[in-house]
């Protein structure tokens, strides 16, 4: 099969070189490590005009050059004003390959260039190397620098990593930030760029700078404006499950992760420097997390809430529907200033262009009409169609569909299977969008007429409820997404509507009002609801009766603001946003809970609640009364040279009701060009059980394992990271255990020659030697939120 051809691609008018060993001194010494993408082709480099996409830059000796030895002492061809990069180079050349090669390559020597910096601390060379070659060197080919920059104490930077989004971070980013429009290359204009972290702190530092300095835009995927409220470590303050120790593990592992060998003189420096590194900064983020379950200062850092008309610079923000962090992008559209604009799409925590789930979009020329406008030196664009003309936000809605249809059984693209299309909103909130209110009746029955209801609703717990409820964030893999709902529903107080006779849209976040005679007498309560999607019983048997979740909610009602009517208490909790269409002969039906285990941890209450009312109301919008945005397809993308497998795990569920939920995948990269190989192992249980040490009292567990092995092509033997982390909740407390341990060995490869993963192969212990190995074990108290009252 041919190669895409450069119209395909849709590169633009410049080459695209990449250096890939460049370092950036920051003020008090400390080197960054990046990854640079310039522009223009070096002389005498005979690049093809598409190369092969995937140049090798192992070094072909086994020692490699010191970062600190920027002294060049080889000639090289890179043309001014590029020239620069010779004295921060990490070897004594200035490694270089160019990927994109021009047809034509512009005549003015004296052009100057904005720059586009992704800034994260995930390693270069391995978590995000083909993710990077796909779409840097395209955005270089319009006219952009890119940067991808290690943050300090990750991949090969220098320096120690304590923790997410601390203030260093941000004091650091604003130096890059400045030592980039300080270039003679650069016009002074730099825009950020990433998603997650790199969404998280391009966020923090349009706050960070709020207006001042060179960065003048952002673009923000899948990340929060609350840290506390809309973060994988808890929600409506619950403590989060899954999500909360399966981050934890993962971050531990990355951050042990070792700098390339290439930038030391041998081995024995190479090696000395990593394990300092680990004795260092190695630390448990967990027991910070677990330490602040409530919020405050821990959490103020780093949220952009604090004060919105701090961000100044226009922001373009991306959310996925089946992503965690959709209502995080919600909040942004209400409240960021009136140049940036929003795109929730039905994407999971993976690029818009290459998301598993939903309909993919040409994402990338989204990004290059967004930042030419911002960054470039020609005049703004405010003709129809630039992106000042851009709706406010943006929101696929999908029909009913069959949970099992979310994701794509493999990981080629084979087009959407939900039939999904793109709103737009002006404004937003927009006056289009009306609530509708149902309330519940004594017969299970939602009802838009309010009647009195007889009988108290009962709202009971059970193990099962939190089942198939997906994962907090959602990648990609099949078993990360909620299925179908039939049995959480069955042990569930629900409501439901009547069969519909017409379209239900419904888009932005809803709420769901629930009645109390008195706070409860045992003070935790965590309320889970779940809106449902029900096909009618007569429906054609492709659905087969499945209860598709189109939208969930977990609240601490303690954390609520509650209001106090005639000796009542009410709660009103907001559901997650979403974009839903019911079909005609569909029903609206609400769940509610007192167990979301494992999405949250439970409260371990002692009762039932009893409810004096409850209703749900969801934001409508009427058919037609809305403008549909068309979306291109996505281009081609350049593909690193790699062989590898991307597992998609083994899912259990057990019928004892004990294991809740079990998962394995294994995951193997092979990156040949770059002169290493990967292997990513991950386990994850929880289980929900009755302690023996603790008589008549439930507990649930939660234990995820993570393996990371790197083979590096310049130094004998492999690197291998092992972490457990274990975490038991009760009523009371939280235990927890971790461990991490990092070997070096010198047995047979992990990994074969030709992308197998070697089962068989037998490693001798006395081929390898701990580097470190550190572990924790402490009890942390759960805290009780302080109810604050409000009366009408």
């Amino acid at each position: 099969m041919s190669s895409p051809s450069r119209e395909e691609y849709g590169f633009g008018e410049y080459s695209a070189t990449e250096l890939p060993n460049v370092f950036i001194t920051l003020s008090d010494g400390c080197k960054l490590s990046a990854r640079v993408y310039i522009p223009i082709s070096i002389p005498e480099d005979n690049s093809p005009e598409i190369v092969n996409q995937g140049p090798d830059h192992a070094d072909s000796s086994n020692t490699v050059q010191n970062p600190e030895d920027n002294i060049i002492q080889e000639p090289t061809n890179l043309p001014a004003p590029f020239s620069t990069f010779k004295s921060v180079s990490s070897s004594k050349r200035v490694d270089h390959v160019t990927i994109i090669s021009s047809l034509e390559e512009p005549s003015d020597p004296d052009e100057r260039f904005p720059a586009i910096l992704e800034y994260i601390p995930y390693h270069k060379d391995i978590h995000t190397a083909e993710r990077d070659y796909a779409r840097h060197p395209w955005f270089t080919s319009h006219g952009f620098v890119c940067l991808r920059v290690e943050m300090r104490g990750c991949g090969s930077s220098q320096g120690r990593y304590y923790g997410e989004y601390l203030p260093q971070e941000q004091r650091d980013c604003e130096e890059v930030l400045e030592w980039i429009a300080a270039q003679p290359w650069s016009n002074g204009r730099v825009g950020m760029y990433g998603k997650s972290w790199g969404g998280f702190n391009g966020l923090q530092m349009a706050y960070h700078t709020a207006g001042r300095g060179p960065l003048k835009t952002v673009i923000s995927l899948y990340s929060t404006h609350d840290r506390y409220t809309d973060d994988i470590h808890y929600e409506g303050g619950c403590p989060v499950g899954s999500g909360l120790l399966s981050w934890a593990a993962e971050m531990l592992a990355r951050d042990a992760l070792p700098p390339h060998p290439r930038h030391f003189d041998s081995e024995d420096d190479w090696e000395k420097a990593y394990k300092e590194r680990l004795q260092d900064s190695t630390q448990s983020n967990l027991m910070a997390w677990a330490s602040n379950q409530l919020p405050g200062p821990f959490w103020e850092q780093g949220s952009v809430s604090q004060d919105y008309p701090r961000i100044k610079i226009p922001v373009l923000v991306f959310g996925g529907l089946d992503d965690g962090y959709t209502s995080a992008a919600e909040a942004l559209a209400r409240n960021l200033n009136s140049e940036s604009k929003v795109i929730i799409g039905p994407w999971c925590h993976e690029w818009p262009d290459t998301s598993p789930s939903g309909t993919q979009i040409d994402y990338t020329d989204i990004c290059l009409k967004w930042f030419t406008e911002h960054l470039k030196d020609a005049p703004r664009d405010y003709t129809a169609g630039s992106v000042e003309s851009w709706p406010r936000l943006v929101v696929s809605v999908r029909d009913s569909f069959h949970p099992n249809q979310v994701c794509q059984d493999d990981h080629e693209w084979q087009g959407p299977i939900i039939k999904c299309e793109f709103l737009k909103f002006p404004t937003w909130p927009d006056e289009c969008v009306k609530d509708k209110v149902w309330y519940c009746g004594n017969d299970g029955d939602l009802s838009e007429f309010q009647t009195d209801t007889k009988n108290k609703i009962k709202v009971t717990t059970d193990e099962c409820q939190g089942k198939h409820s997906g994962v907090w964030c959602p990648f990609g893999s099949k078993f990360d997404f909620p299925r179908d709902q039939r049995e959480a529903f069955e042990v569930s107080t629900v409501f439901k509507t009547p069969p519909l006779s017409s379209p239900l849209t419904i888009v932005g976040r809803g709420s769901v009002r629930v009645t109390l005679s008195e706070p409860h007498p045992n003070g935790r309560v965590y309320l889970c609801v779940k809106i449902g999607d029900i096909p009618a019983p007569e429906e054609n048997m492709e659905l087969k009766g499945a209860i598709t979740l189109v939208t969930r909610c977990h609240y601490d009602l303690a954390s609520l603001v509650p209001t106090v009517n005639d000796g009542l208490v009410s709660y009103t909790l907001p559901l997650h946003m979403t974009g839903h269409r019911f079909t005609p002969g569909r029903s609206v039906a609400m769940a509610l809970a007192l167990s979301g285990f494992p999405l949250v941890w439970p409260s371990f209450g002692d009762s039932d609640i009893l409810l004096e009312s409850c209703s749900l109301s969801l934001p409508c919008v009427e058919d037609g009364a809305v403008e549909v945005v068309k979306f291109n397809p996505p281009r081609p993308l350049l593909k690193l040279p790699s062989r590898g497998f991307h597992g998609d795990g083994q899912f259990y569920d057990s019928s004892n009701h004990r294991t809740i939920f079990e998962y394995q995948s294994p995951k193997i990269h092979m990156f040949h060009t770059i002169g290493l190989r990967f292997t990513e192992r991950t386990s994850e249980v929880y289980d929900r059980f009755e302690a023996e040490d603790r008589p008549n009292q439930n507990m649930c567990s939660a234990k995820v394992d993570k393996e990371y092995i790197v083979e590096f092509d310049s130094i004998s033997g492999y690197v291998k990271i092992e972490t457990e982390q274990k975490m038991k909740g009760s009523k009371h407390v939280f235990d927890i255990t971790e461990k991490i341990t990092v070997v070096r060995s010198w047995s047979p490869r992990m990994i074969g020659p030709l992308g197998d993963y070697d089962e068989d192969s037998k490693r001798d212990i006395d081929q390898n030697r701990v580097l470190f190995d550190k572990s924790w074990d402490y009890t942390v108290p759960r805290m009780e939120h302080v109810a604050i009252w409000k009366k009408n």
